[in-house]
């Protein structure tokens, strides 16, 4: 191939990085599209710098982290706790934590979360503590926000009157959170 021009690897079934504590690249363009694929880092960094666009399945930060130009989430799930180090693109569903936790999007220069407004950052409140009793996305950057926010509670946590759940952080901020789901409480 010449200079600039990448295969692309299309995973339909399981596509993880389970060993190893450096970086592991990845020198394709990536596409997760099977509606079972999923893109899983348990350790170390897996590393996407041509591109990777997912319009289907899971990627899944489960002990692992991520690096990449920019992450194309066009429909499916990204999910987990831990670092990505690339612009961010929310066009299908977000879950911060592993139960509850941090999901972070940073890098050396300041990167950049967008949600789309067909996207959804779904959040479990369980406790007042940020990190521990609830999931928070942390944005190094600019955060560019539309689409919904769906809180859950689970473990028959019950929030009172005057609880307040820092659930998102960032450097900047464009646009809002315009619908809201609350399936098992109401809150304000």
């Amino acid at each position: 191939l010449a200079a600039g021009n990448y295969c692309t690897f299309n995973n339909f079934d399981e596509f993880r990085k389970a060993s190893g504590t450096g970086r592991s690249d990845v020198q394709l363009q990536m596409r997760n599209a099977g509606s079972n694929a999923i893109v899983r880092s348990e350790v170390g960094l897996l590393a996407f710098p041509v591109s990777f666009v997912q319009s289907n399945g899971a990627t899944e930060l489960a002990g692992g982290n991520l690096f990449g130009a920019s992450f194309d989430i066009r429909g499916g799930i990204l999910k987990g706790a831990g670092l990505i180090m690339g612009d961010v693109t929310n066009g299908g569903e977000i879950q911060p934590g592993i139960g509850a936790g941090v999901l972070t999007v940073s890098n050396a220069s300041p990167q950049t979360y967008t949600t789309t407004t067909n996207g959804k950052i779904v959040l479990q409140i369980g406790g007042l503590n940020p990190e521990t009793g609830h999931d928070v996305l942390a944005v190094k950057g600019n955060a560019i926000l539309a689409g919904t926010l769906r809180a859950e509670l689970p473990s028959g946590f019950l929030p009172t009157t005057g609880n307040a759940f820092t659930v998102m952080t960032y450097s900047a901020r464009s646009g809002l959170i315009t619908n809201y789901e609350f399936p098992n409480y109401t809150f304000d």
